[in-house]
């Protein structure tokens, strides 16, 4: 009996802790939605999202509106999971993208969604990319995120920009990408009633990728009203058509939190299957993240 009183104390606590970091994260960062987990998918996220500067995967829309320019082939992938493992009732996410590669340029879309007990939050995209030189490549993208708790609810229009070059080969078999992004452009930080808008303020991304003939290097610095982002991933080839990949996220602003992934893929015909595990070192109590990807391309 006492066991059982204790792990009933124990999950309600954590439900406690759950609901004030909700709160706390409007009263911080009132400019942002509760959970702002954005989109992407499970391939990106095992690389920690550092994928401003890469072109493997349909993934890449959510990261630079100018890298799809770089796929030769259409893509498309569909993720689906749950965070925050520890609680009764986890939050799903769910997330699609989409790359089609014409000769006027790459048309991108993307739909990610968030749902849990009273609370929904949605982001959709559309964007172009083109190649203006064999080195650069531009895009752009208009992309609408909205949250509905039932009572309350709301929709806003944003903007954002990028670019990919070619830096070229450092060596006879690494190869190096450069990026930059500009996103959230337009956001608004106080609405018409004076009251926060819940949108996320505009944010600078500069990123690198170095490519081996079986590895993969990705790096990204995120800067956002004066608070860092640093992203890292690391992809290797172990078989044939089976990859391992590791990443680490850092933080840092009025709190920190720090997550670190790890994942992998495998490429069978025209598909490629996708995991990744996340898990934040200062939310611990809450779990981890798991994600499923499945995705298509066309030869």
């Amino acid at each position: 009996m006492e066991a059982i009183e204790a792990g009933a104390e124990e999950h309600a606590l954590l439900l406690i802790r759950f609901v004030c970091a909700i709160c706390l994260t409007a009263l911080v960062a009132p400019v942002g939605a509760a959970f702002e987990l954005g989109g992407g998918g499970a391939y990106t996220t095992s690389l920690g999202g550092a994928f401003s500067a890469g072109v493997e995967s349909a993934e890449t829309v959510w990261f630079n509106p100018a890298a799809a320019a770089r796929l030769r082939i259409a893509r498309m992938t569909s993720t689906h999971g749950t965070i925050f493992s520890s609680l009764s009732e986890s939050p799903s996410i769910h997330s699609g993208s989409a790359a089609w590669p014409r000769e006027w340029g790459t048309a991108q879309a993307g739909y990610s969604t968030l749902r849990a007990d009273q609370w929904n939050e949605s982001s959709l995209l559309f964007g172009l990319a083109r190649a203006i030189h064999p080195r650069l490549a531009l895009g752009a993208q208009v992309r609408t995120n909205s949250w509905d708790s039932g009572k309350y609810a709301r929709r806003h229009w944003l903007g954002n920009i990028g670019g990919l070059y070619e830096a070229g080969w450092l060596t006879s078999n690494a190869y190096m990408r450069l990026s930059f992004v500009l996103a959230n452009l337009g956001a608004k930080r106080v609405g018409a009633n004076g009251r926060s808008t819940g949108q996320r303020a505009s944010s600078y991304t500069m990123g690198m990728q170095v490519v081996s003939a079986e590895r993969v290097l990705l790096f990204d610095a995120e800067l956002q009203e004066g608070d860092w982002q640093l992203r890292a991933g690391y992809e290797v080839q172990v078989r044939d058509l089976l990859k391992m990949r590791f990443g680490a996220r850092v933080y840092a602003g009025d709190t920190v939190n720090r997550t670190w992934h790890t994942g992998m893929g495998y490429e069978w015909k025209k598909l490629h299957f996708d995991y990744a595990f996340s898990h934040s070192i200062d939310l611990s109590s809450f779990g981890a993240t798991h994600r499923f990807g499945v995705g298509y391309f066309w030869n």
